[in-house]
């Protein structure tokens, strides 16, 4: 096929935080942070079973600090949002200190209404990645995007990727 051209994106992942409720040393700067006794119960987590999306955080978190990373997250009380928009909301309304996994543009966005959140980037970290190839018959990015999605039907699990191997 003639392509006209390819478009990638990478989207890193990070911590957001409620900045009207955390300042200086109490903003966690790492993924360990978050394990830290006084985020008990504040902890806002996107729900690792409903997206595969972040599979690659969770498998580099078991593969820096092991199993032992998800049983200190669960005993924070970590509350499960089903995507990460909730989440962030629920952030920016007080109901938590910590939300993660986030990405900017859901934290920007909130950022741009108001809401105090802001983002940490840890030092280890991994992102979102999308690409989009636009045929040359397409006459633009948008119109190449609804194309796909109408002529490529999208798997429910995606091949190749690696498979959670603890319980969040």
């Amino acid at each position: 096929r003639n392509v006209t051209g390819v478009q990638t994106c990478a989207l890193p992942i990070f911590i957001a935080y409620n900045s009207a409720k955390l300042k200086g040393a109490d903003i966690p700067k790492e993924w360990i942070d978050v394990l830290n006794p006084k985020y008990k119960g504040q902890l806002l987590l996107v729900d690792p079973r409903v997206s595969e999306a972040y599979l690659d955080l969770w498998a580099l978190l078991q593969d820096t600090h092991g199993d032992a990373f998800y049983a200190k997250l669960n005993e924070q009380g970590v509350r499960r949002y089903p995507s990460g928009v909730p989440a962030y909301q629920a952030l920016g309304a007080g109901e938590g200190l910590i939300a993660m996994p986030a990405v900017p543009a859901g934290i920007q966005d909130l950022k741009e209404k108001g809401a105090p959140v802001e983002i940490s980037i840890p030092t280890l970290t991994t992102g979102l990645e999308m690409h989009a190839i636009m045929p040359a018959s397409t006459s633009s990015l948008t119109a190449c995007m609804v194309e796909v999605k109408e002529r490529i039907p999208i798997p429910a699990s995606t091949s190749g990727r690696r498979q959670s191997r603890t319980s969040l």
